[in-house]
């Protein structure tokens, strides 16, 4: 991924982390992969959703509440 800095990298390490406390799964792409190849993306996506058979985590449906 192309980051502006330390600072960014940083942040995208702290908000991945947090992201993956409430059970978020965090597919990352290239931004040159978005521009260049969106049906391969999009359908790594689709593979993810596909995939997830489990309900929500229990601390994200607490937060909805």
């Amino acid at each position: 991924m192309a980051h502006r800095g330390k600072t960014a990298k940083n942040y995208d390490d702290y908000r991945k982390s947090y992201l993956k406390e409430l059970g978020v799964k965090v597919l990352e792409f290239w931004n040159q992969e978005v521009m260049d190849d969106v049906d391969g993306v999009t359908g790594a996506i689709k593979i993810e959703l596909n995939v997830r058979t489990s309900p929500l985590p229990l601390s994200f449906e607490k937060e909805r509440e």
